[in-house]
């Protein structure tokens, strides 16, 4: 599978993956969120870990810790809920 764009590299929290968002040439306009893993069963996976790792798109991050995604979560979510109810 083709892609045009990698951006923002994460890694998991045990450093097994690369978390990352991803446009592929099938959908050039909706990029996708991607996992990308040494041993992804598609080459294509196996290829944008390996760019990742060797810094094509940038250094790849460490995961955000438990309380910030906790934090982002809640964020989202009563942002979602006000929206939504406006309340």
């Amino acid at each position: 599978m083709k892609y045009l764009k990698v951006t923002d590299p994460i890694w998991d929290q045990n450093h097994q993956m690369i978390n990352c968002t991803v446009t592929f040439e099938q959908w050039p306009n909706e990029p996708l969120l991607f996992s990308a893993r040494i041993n992804d069963i598609e080459p294509h996976g196996r290829s944008i870990y390996l760019e990742c790792v060797f810094g094509l798109y940038g250094e790849v991050k460490e995961p955000l810790t438990p309380p910030t995604e906790i934090k982002g979560i809640k964020k989202w979510f009563f942002g979602l809920k006000k929206a939504v109810l406006g309340k």
